[in-house]
């Protein structure tokens, strides 16, 4: 596993040394401190790191392949109106049911 101080984890990602220290204690980031030289030093864990990151970066190319060239606007159109159908079946259901509670 390595490890990474905080500010050079800040720098790296482009953060404020206080956003990287706020994300250790929500647990957003895995972390240790360790004493040094009568110093607290706090070291980024960087193992669980590198493996999110490696999914956002495929969930992102999953998302701009879907926004590029093959982009089709009428699938969604397509979609939203099937959607848009099986609400008001659903609907329709919803109703009898209501109907048949207020019936007894």
């Amino acid at each position: 596993m390595k490890k990474i101080t905080a500010r050079d984890y800040a720098r790296e990602h482009r953060l404020s040394l206080f956003e990287v220290i706020r994300k250790t204690n929500r647990g957003e980031l895995r972390s240790e401190i360790i004493e040094e030289r009568g110093r607290k030093i706090t070291y980024i864990l960087l193992e669980e790191e590198v493996k999110s990151s490696a999914k956002n970066q495929e969930a992102q190319k999953s998302d701009t392949k879907k926004r590029g060239k093959g982009f089709d606007e009428t699938g969604l159109y397509k979609r939203l109106e099937s959607m848009e159908e099986e609400i008001r079946a659903l609907r329709k259901i919803i109703e009898k049911c209501c109907e048949e509670k207020e019936k007894k």
